[in-house]
Formats: structure tokens, sequence, C-alpha cells
């Protein structure tokens, strides 16, 4: 990432933060845009990425720069912070536990939430002398900052000015991916065990090495695999950045994550590693949730079952299409009995000013 973010001209730092059970967290600081000179990131609002499962910072700098959320994000004027969770190829080093160690992969998204996420808010606070800082999750980014606000709503509303939070993975059952299904069926910690592994792609050199020859040589297996991993039409990655974006992915994460996603899986909601149900309701910072559109048919589908309303929140979304399971195509925010959007400049449909409409087909 380091050669990344010179080689296009982005002047940026390295800090590092100690958590309160010691792991050391790297952070990348990304202080101006393109071929400034950053000295004016002291009047900036700070925001700071979390990355997915098994991620890393780099992939938020990684396709090209017009479509990297990072470069976007820092040439907009922000103060831009790109966080690594304990475990991956930055942050796989603690004062107290050897990496090669049981205690040191025993954590899960819960652990990164509740206790790296806050400890890095807390540093940019005091670093940059900043009331509150804007939260950008994707993936598991999306599930750590959801476990942090259910049991800390204080915590976050205090510090955290707004959460955006990109294909959250935070209600899982209803997923695409044959990975994550196949996922939900293994006995993870017994296999763990009985193995003594307790960490997947824990080696950043070999992984890495072998991922960037894949992609290289073998295009086809490469982009299989975002298909396999993430979603059922790859044609939606930029494909031409695929050697990079491997070169750089898996970053590594501990067994316990995976187990802990697969108890979302089998209990069909946001819960602890021990199955206790985040509060949610508790969450009260505003969010955002871009990415794809929802899983209508599914939705409605409870929504008949219990004699629901729905009402579609298309600010991020309009003009989108939604393709049902029997075939058909329908616009994002006629699916629903009642959609909502808002004008304000940053949305899609924005306006000078502040508002917003809603629309239903409903007479009544």
């Amino acid at each position: 990432i380091d050669e990344m973010l010179t080689a296009h001209d982005y002047p940026f730092e390295v800090h590092q933060v100690i958590t309160p059970d010691g792991y050391q967290l790297k952070l990348y600081r990304i202080i101006g845009g393109k071929g400034s000179s950053g000295k004016d990131v002291s009047e900036k609002q700070p925001v700071l990425f979390g990355h997915g499962l098994a991620d890393s910072s780099d992939l938020f700098v990684s396709n090209e720069e017009e479509l990297s959320p990072g470069y976007i994000t820092a040439n907009l004027g922000f103060d831009l912070w790109l966080m690594n969770s304990r475990g991956n190829k930055h942050s796989r080093s603690n004062i107290y536990l050897d990496p090669k160690s049981k205690q040191f992969w025993d954590y899960s998204f819960h652990e990164i939430g509740n206790i790296d996420v806050k400890a890095i808010i807390e540093y940019i606070k005091n670093h940059t002398k900043k009331e509150k800082i804007i939260y950008i999750g994707h993936s598991q980014g999306g599930s750590q900052i959801f476990a942090l606000c259910s049991l800390n709503p204080n915590f976050c509303q205090n510090n955290i000015k707004g959460i955006l939070a990109l294909a959250p993975a935070v209600f899982l059952h209803h997923n695409r991916s044959p990975y994550l299904k196949e996922l939900a069926i293994l006995n993870i910690k017994f296999i763990s065990d009985l193995l003594g592994i307790y960490n997947v792609f824990g080696s950043r050199e070999s992984s890495n090495k072998f991922t960037t020859f894949t992609c290289k040589y073998f295009h086809l297996f490469c982009h299989m695999s975002a298909k396999f991993i993430s979603e059922d039409d790859p044609t939606d990655n930029n494909e031409n950045r695929d050697e990079v974006g491997f070169s750089h992915y898996p970053s590594g994460t501990s067994v316990k994550t995976l187990a802990h996603y697969q108890k979302l899986m089998l209990y069909k909601k946001f819960v602890d590693y021990n199955g206790n149900e985040y509060p949610l309701s508790a969450v009260n910072v505003p969010v955002h949730l871009f990415g794809r559109a929802a899983n209508m048919d599914a939705i409605m589908e409870i929504a008949r079952e219990h004699n629901l309303y729905v009402i579609e929140d298309n600010a991020q979304a309009i003009g989108a299409d939604y393709t049902s399971k029997d075939g058909s195509k329908k616009k994002v925010g006629t699916i629903g009995h009642v959609a909502a959007t808002s004008f304000f400049p940053s949305k899609n449909l924005g306006c000078y000013g502040d508002g917003g409409a809603i629309f239903t087909n409903d007479s009544d």
C-alpha cells in the first residue's frame, strides 16, 4: 500500500494504535488529495474505513483511482484513515501474545468492533482534536461497527457523526454466495481444534504470491474465485484490476471469525459468538446502507407472513433495477408499500438544500 500511495502521488502517514489487550494495529492516513501537500489536514473531517473479512486497508486504494473509495474520499477533501484489524498482514503483532499461539487468534469481529474500532476512534479523536468521526465499513466492517454500537450506543452517539455501511455482513441467511452456504454446514470449531489451525491465510507472503501468480497466468480461475466468494455476478467487478486486487488479498484472519459468521447463518440473526442477539435497536447514529438492492423477494415474503408494511429507503438506489426470482424486473422503490428518497445534496437525487419525497401506489 505504501508503494501504491506513493506512485499515485497521495500524501500519507502511518500510525500505530495499541489496543487494551495488546494488539498493535497499523493505520494509514491519507492527509490530502492527489498531488497535494496535506498541510490543511487539520481543517478536514476525519473518515475511518473498516475493511472486510480477511482483507486490509490495501483494497480501498487498489482499484483504478476514479473507482477506489480511498482516493475518491481523499480527493473530496476528507481526512482519510484506513484501519487494519487485528491478525491481518499489517496488524499481526501483540505486545503480550505470540502470533503463533492459539490465544493470539482467539477473536472474531466482536472483539474487532468493541476493542479495535473503539481504540482507533479514540486515537483519531485525540490526534485530530475533532469531536466526531465518520465511519465507512465494508462487509465485516459493517458487522464490527454494529456489534460496537449495539452494545455501546453512548460511545457511538458521542463519537460517530454517521455510519456508511457498504454491503454490511449482518444478516447472512439469505446470502447467495456458494462459499458461505458451504461454510454454514461445516463444524469449523471442531476441525480447527482437531488440526490445531487457528488462523487462515496467516502467511502473508505465500498467500499473496499464490493469488498473484494465479490471477496473472490463470485469470479465469481468479475471475471465478470472485464469483465463488462474493456474489453471483462477477462482471460487477473490475476484471482489469483482478491481478492487483488479489495480490493484496487475502490478508489473514482468525478461524474464530469464520465460525462467528457461521453462527449468523445458523441462528438467522445477528448474534455474538455465544449466540446472544445483538440489540440493534440500540444503534442510534445515522446509518446509510449501500450496495446492491436488498433481497426484496425475501423481505416481501416475511411482510406477507406477518402482515407488515414495507417501506423502502430509496435515497441511495433510486433508478436501480431489481430482478425477482421469477425473472421479472422492477424499479427499486416500487416493490414495497411505500418508498422514500432524500433531496440532500449528497444523495443520488440531490438538490440544493434538504428535503425529500414519499412514493406509493396505495390509494389508501
